[in-house]
């Protein structure tokens, strides 16, 4: 089972977002958009997973405090950088101390279970979309202009609501995120 930990999104997050994707669809744009509601903030990517580890992480994520922080939508931008995207994400803003400390312990409970593994630095995002392989550096320099001049989302903000353990399926069609 290839598995994540992640934060999932309000409706009108996600219809916020997905009004930011539809603004900067451009044809000339190589970009595989992520569907509204596949959308999430991932707090910790573990991988391909053995199945009789399910029930342990379930009871390591329920046992973790109840979070109760507001998170905000921030920034626009790309990894590795915005003249060079290959990660186009909506950043956030609001009590990211907390979401942090919440980012630690869910990776402590997965450590302790021997799961997960050890990764750069958390920085939080919503991916929005996911530049196509192969595309030549005009393109990618103008798809990088649209992004560091496209407005950001507005500042809405939410709960952060609780840490949810998510299935990824990739299909031709692009990944299926289910609750297993």
């Amino acid at each position: 089972m290839r598995l994540f930990i992640a934060l999932d999104l309000p409706t009108a997050i996600r219809n916020e977002l997905a009004e930011l994707q539809a603004a900067m669809r451009l044809p000339s744009h190589p970009v595989r958009w992520v569907e509204p509601g596949n959308m999430h903030l991932t707090l910790q990517f573990l991988g391909e997973t053995p199945a009789t580890d399910l029930a342990g992480l379930k009871a390591a994520l329920q046992h973790l405090p109840e979070p109760e922080f507001d998170l905000r939508l921030g920034s626009l931008g790309a990894f590795p950088h915005v003249y060079y995207p290959e990660v186009i994400w909506a950043g956030l803003a609001g009590e990211l101390a907390p979401l942090h400390a919440l980012q630690a312990s869910v990776c402590a409970a997965t450590a302790a279970l021997g799961l997960g593994r050890k990764k750069a630095t958390f920085r939080p995002h919503i991916t929005l979309g996911r530049v196509r392989q192969g595309v030549n550096q005009l393109r990618l320099e103008a798809l990088g202009s649209t992004i560091e001049r496209h407005p950001p989302p507005r500042p809405l903000s939410w709960p952060s609501g609780r840490p949810i353990l998510f299935e990824s399926t990739l299909t031709p069609q692009g990944a299926l995120y289910t609750r297993p």
